[in-house]
């Protein structure tokens, strides 16, 4: 499956050579990373750490080992470690991000409405609508921030169709606070310091905020008084009323809202330029 002959020790895993200290960070960088990562596995094989200032990173790259994650992960690799501290940012110790086998499954099951294709079909039209929105106020030739729009949009669409509210008033708080938290406590690409800083604490503030009061609204007025098929808030309340153990924090709002965060944004801009197939024509992105 490969060209290169790799070291065939099964004990030692290979390390990226670099400077002291920095070792790869500076070709960790987006524009850099896919060239990196490629002449890294055609040098070093399918498993191979790189490294930067003081952290280690082991990289599983290549078909070989797709191939192996989806036939062993499951026995060999799990998700709590690298999740946990996601997860604590939100008060809760899980998520189903963070669980595997049963427990993730349930997880699973009990949100799984509103993340259907069937779902999504049957709000088509609701989505469609934020896009022409926000297509109303640009022009043929206009300079577009295409990862910024497409995020703002798909927010935007998530937050009307999964839990029938808005992220327009709340999308930078959303931004900085999903997206930092990310960075700090699972791609650690920031220091924890970020999280002390008085802006992430308002972003952090005001997105709990804006969640709790859309986990408040539907306890006082439900779909069948809403004239309103279900969301995922109401799949998840229904869940805590039903008293399900493997959910994270029951009976209480902070848990609920670790999980309806799913729907916000948790990638940086550079992340998100391969969506960046012009959304509009004649529009220079």
């Amino acid at each position: 499956m490969t060209n290169a002959p790799y070291p065939t020790s099964p004990r030692v895993i290979p390390t990226v050579s670099g400077p002291p200290v920095i070792g790869s960070i500076t070709q960790l960088y987006p524009h850099r990373l896919r060239a990196f990562l490629t002449a890294a596995y055609r040098e070093h094989g399918p498993v191979f750490n790189v490294t930067g200032l003081g952290q280690t990173y082991t990289v599983l790259a290549g078909p070989e080992a797709n191939v192996w994650t989806v036939k062993e992960g499951h026995r060999h690799l799990r998700s709590l470690e690298a999740w946990r501290p996601n997860d604590q940012a939100f008060g809760v110790q899980r998520s189903m991000i963070s669980v595997d086998g049963a427990e993730h499954r349930t997880f699973r099951r009990t949100e799984s409405r509103t993340y259907a294709r069937s779902y999504l079909g049957a709000n088509l039209r609701r989505a469609l609508a934020v896009t022409a929105e926000d297509l109303v106020p640009l022009r043929a030739g206009d300079d577009l921030q295409v990862a910024h729009w497409c995020k703002a949009v798909i927010t935007e669409q998530l937050a009307l169709v999964v839990v029938n509210g808005t992220a327009r008033p709340y999308l930078s708080d959303l931004l900085s606070f999903v997206q930092n938290t990310l960075m700090v406590r699972v791609t650690r690409q920031r220091p924890p310091l970020v999280e002390q800083l008085p802006g992430f604490q308002r972003a952090r503030a005001r997105s709990l905020g804006m969640v709790e009061a859309l986990i408040e609204e539907h306890r006082r007025v439900p779909p069948e008084q809403a004239g309103r098929a279900p969301d995922l808030i109401d799949d998840l309340l229904a869940a805590n009323s039903a008293r399900n153990r493997t959910l994270p924090h029951r009976h209480t709002t902070r848990g609920l809202s670790s999980t309806i965060f799913k729907w916000a944004p948790s990638v940086p801009d550079s992340a998100s330029l391969p969506l960046a197939s012009a959304p509009i024509q004649n529009c220079r992105a």
